[in-house]
């Protein structure tokens, strides 16, 4: 403070203390700044030091914004050029919700999200333009729902859209969730072959065959009455070929899922697996010299590649081109042989699938999903060829969108703008060159891609409201049932005449005096021979505030002191006696406890006294107001709970 107190300095800050406003300081000298984002003009970076936000001029380094940013919570996510917050906050019920807020309008918005019982939010997805949040809940072990859990969708602007639980979606155990873009979510988990998640609904338990029932030499009883004979007829080729390849659980599944509700999308599923991959007991290659041809190609080049029909035709045009009519028959008849020797593909019981969500409609489509590349613009290789020339350490950088500046702060304060000489992208080029190198020395081999399969439709979510059995209701009393206590009225103080301590009522001899809280941590005292009521601080507030423990016989107080660790005294506060040595607490007991009248007990760890090899835990007694003390003994029988 000045020495008129009107003024006070705060680091390099002068404020006016009547009004509050700053009236000088030197922005060199200021906190770190823990983030920097560079506008999009590139005309401008804005810096954040905790809630301190600033907008600086890039040609001139001049401040053009100064801000503190009213931020309800935690930082979640910023935009690109530093002008809009997502944050994370709880209100004051505890309840969880998501604002944005634009320091450019001064515009906020949130969302609370709904608080399920039994189980708490685990994870809160934001979608890209922050619009929509997918709220992933816990699991709930004793719900309806469980191994799985719930997830649900909220709009910023319209609050709750869906809710999916269950068996609406994939196996729980390796499930991932994330954003396709903004307007669908996806859900990662473990599906089977057949087509259903692992995870059985409940009321498809009842439907599910026993394990041993089950046999690859004919379909199911119930199959023929949800299948016509030509589908029974294509399941009973695929239908040995599920017991070599699928769990005998999953195919119980199946099959109570097919006599149920879905026998369309495990029939589907089952026979569009099989077409799709070949397997141990697939037809095999043709494996003479005169091969048959499918639309030009052989016929054994499109069993074997199935998932390479569509550029199999392209292929086999372009390697016989030049080749003679009989050296192409020649070459096909040789490749279907090669075929036939190589061992079958095999097949897999479970995969890896992708179920998404349209966040407006609900809708669910699966299939698998190849998320779209993210291009990154590593600031490694503009530190290292700093490094290199200046011979010191850049600090925090950032490269503007145009790649031809850096921003960076080595210092608190300090932010320093830098041309870059050298085009970004040649330093990456050196970088790609050397990677490209080591590749070619490794041989390596690569994979061609396969296409992607196109997704199929699920459907939106099945209800999830768990029926509730209304209990009837007890008929309403009609009659009085007669009791023996009815009207019975029993005098507690039949006295009706009041006293005075001066003129007590005959044979009036109390002795002792009542103990009790009243207010505070104190006991209070009221002596029954004059009446008097007050706080007695000598009585131990046992179960009032202090940690200690009466004894049985109500003769001894158990307490643990700060300073003398445990200790046993009078109620009265005498006879104080500290039981163990307070500089040794290694040496004090785990537990100790009362055992009966004023006896202590307590273990301790000794050696046998007919062992004295072998130590075990023993019982020490110690018996107040007698000396000394019994020896150790080791019980040779122990009662669970006593």
């Amino acid at each position: 403070y000045t020495t008129d107190g009107s003024q006070f300095i705060s680091d390099f800050q002068r404020f006016d203390v009547a009004t509050g406003d700053t009236l000088a300081e030197d922005l060199r000298y200021s906190r770190r700044f823990e983030r920097f984002f560079w506008q999009p003009n590139e005309e401008g970076i804005v810096t954040l030091s905790g809630t301190e936000w600033r907008l600086w001029s890039v040609a001139t380094g001049e401040l053009i914004r100064r801000e503190v940013l009213p931020l309800n919570g935690s930082i979640v996510a910023t935009s690109p050029d530093g002008f809009s917050y997502l944050t994370r906050f709880n209100n004051v019920s505890g309840q969880t919700g998501m604002e944005t807020y634009d320091v450019g309008t001064g515009e906020r918005q949130n969302v609370l999200f709904q608080d399920l019982q039994g189980r708490f939010i685990e994870d809160i997805l934001p979608s890209a333009d922050w619009q929509h949040f997918l709220v992933i809940y816990s699991v709930n072990e004793w719900g309806p729902y469980a191994p799985g859990n719930e997830i649900a969708l909220y709009s910023l602007t319209n609050g709750p859209v869906w809710f999916f639980a269950g068996d609406d979606l994939p196996e729980p155990d390796s499930r991932s969730y994330g954003w396709v873009d903004n307007e669908r979510v996806y859900v990662n988990g473990a599906r089977s072959l057949t087509g259903e998640f692992i995870q059985p609904p409940r009321e498809l338990i009842a439907a599910m065959p026993p394990l041993d029932s089950l046999t690859p030499d004919a379909l199911p009883a119930c199959f023929s009455e949800v299948y016509t004979p030509e589908q029974q007829s294509t399941l009973m080729l695929y239908w040995p070929l599920l017991f070599e390849t699928a769990p005998r659980d999953e195919i119980s599944y199946a099959v109570g899922a097919a006599c149920t509700s879905r026998a369309d999308s495990v029939y589907r599923n089952i026979v569009s697996a099989f077409e799709q991959i070949p397997s141990q007991e697939g037809p095999a290659p043709t494996a003479t010299l005169s091969a048959e041809y499918i639309n030009g190609v052989p016929a054994c080049l499109l069993t074997r590649y199935p998932d390479r029909v569509d550029t199999l035709a392209g292929d086999w045009a372009r390697l016989t081109a030049e080749l003679p009519s009989d050296l192409e028959v020649t070459l096909a008849g040789l490749m279907c042989r090669g075929l036939a020797d190589l061992p079958a593909r095999q097949t897999e019981s479970f995969g890896l699938q992708t179920m998404m969500i349209d966040t407006n409609t609900g809708e669910r489509f699966e299939g698998r999903f190849a998320s779209n590349p993210v291009i990154r613009r590593p600031i490694e290789p503009i530190l290292d060829e700093f490094y290199r020339t200046e011979e010191r350490s850049m600090g925090t950088a950032l490269l503007s969108p145009s790649e031809q500046f850096v921003a960076a702060s080595s210092q608190p304060g300090e932010l320093i703008v830098y041309r870059i000489l050298r085009p970004y992208q040649t330093l990456l080029d050196q970088i790609t060159a050397t990677a490209i190198a080591v590749i070619a020395t490794e041989n390596r081999i690569a994979v061609l891609p396969s296409a992607t399969p196109t997704l199929s439709m699920i459907g939106t979510a099945n209800p999830t409201l768990t029926p509730t059995i209304s209990p009837t209701p007890p008929p309403r009393p009609e009659t009085l049932v007669d009791q023996p206590q009815l009207n019975d009225v029993q005098d507690f103080c039949p006295s009706e005449t009041l006293y005075s301590i001066d003129a007590p009522p005959e044979n009036y001899s109390p002795v002792g005096r009542i103990v009790g809280p009243v207010q505070g941590d104190e006991l209070w005292a009221i002596e029954p021979e004059s009446g008097r009521r007050f706080p007695d601080e000598t009585i131990p507030t046992c179960g009032f505030g202090l940690g200690c423990e009466l004894s049985p016989d109500n003769q001894w107080v158990l307490a643990i002191s700060e300073t003398e660790g445990y200790v046993v005294f009078r109620p009265d506060g005498t006879s104080w006696r500290v039981l163990f040595d307070p500089e040794k607490p290694w040496e004090w007991p785990e537990d100790i406890w009362w055992s009966s009248g004023s006896t202590i007990e307590y273990e301790v760890y000794l050696p046998l006294p007919d062992d004295p090899r072998t130590e075990v835990w023993m019982l020490q007694r110690d018996i107040l107001g007698v000396y000394p003390d019994p020896a150790p003994f080791y019980p040779r029988f122990l009662i669970e709970g006593a």
